[in-house]
């Protein structure tokens, strides 16, 4: 699935050689529970099918909260990203330090486990914004996500990618793939209703971390929240799990 994604025509990018012209830029951080750093930046190209561009993504071992901290803050600042949202469990400190130097540009994450209920309400946005954070329930995001990698848009007969990896080199995608398929899901009955939902897990984080796969999704949920795009109340109102389906 995740292959299909890939463009052999692109590379990584640099932050001299982004051309900013083409859509604003979102990165997501995870800390990979204190031990690593993930850093994550789409271009959210815009036009008649608009994209989520991989532009460079990395992981850096390292459990020393100092410099997780600077390697986040050297990306954000170095490629001028537009919105940031970081993951707000397993790196406390980085993201207090976070906060104050971005403010409402750079948000703390968490998954809600409220399948039923996946969306904020409006009072809770208000709320998510005023303590600079947002929350949004773990199966309807991870859902929507796969179905945006599954789910191409349609150009007549052609199909075009609403997620693209550079695979120029595929060699550095591997721990991407490594991340992504890491992920497993299990079916859970609601008390509340009966019904079934699908709980996305990784039964060892350690060998088998998806550090690289929750980063991929902040990036794509700080274009969510972005004051310059659309406002996170219009996402969600959809039949199926896709608020890219144009």
């Amino acid at each position: 699935m995740i292959k299909g994604l890939f463009d052999k025509n692109r590379s990584f990018l640099k932050y001299k050689d982004v051309d900013h012209e083409l859509g604003p830029l979102f990165y997501g951080g995870d800390w990979g529970g204190g031990f690593r750093t993930i850093r994550w930046i789409y271009q959210y190209v815009t036009g008649k099918f608009p994209q989520f561009v991989l532009i460079n993504a990395d992981r850096i071992e390292t459990d020393d909260v100092e410099e997780q901290y600077s390697l986040a803050c050297e990306w954000i600042d170095d490629y001028e990203i537009d919105q940031a949202v970081v993951d707000a469990g397993g790196g406390t400190y980085q993201v207090q330090q976070l906060m104050k130097r971005y403010g409402e540009r750079c948000l703390k994450f968490s998954y809600l486990t409220r399948p039923d209920d996946p969306e904020p309400d409006l009072d809770e946005e208000r709320k998510y914004r005023q303590e600079n954070r947002w929350s949004r329930d773990k199966t309807f995001i991870m859902d929507s996500y796969r179905t945006m990698m599954i789910k191409p848009h349609l150009d007549g007969t052609k199909m075009i990618n609403k997620i693209v990896f550079p695979a120029s080199d595929p060699t550095k995608l591997n721990w991407i793939i490594d991340h992504h398929t890491n992920e497993l899901t299990e079916l859970i009955k609601l008390s509340r209703t009966g019904t079934y939902y699908s709980r996305y897990y990784t039964p060892d984080k350690v060998g088998k971390p998806d550090d690289g796969l929750h980063g991929s999704v902040m990036a794509i949920e700080a274009e969510h929240v972005w004051d310059g795009g659309p406002q996170p109340t219009v996402f969600g109102q959809f039949e199926a799990p896709d608020p890219y389906d144009y």
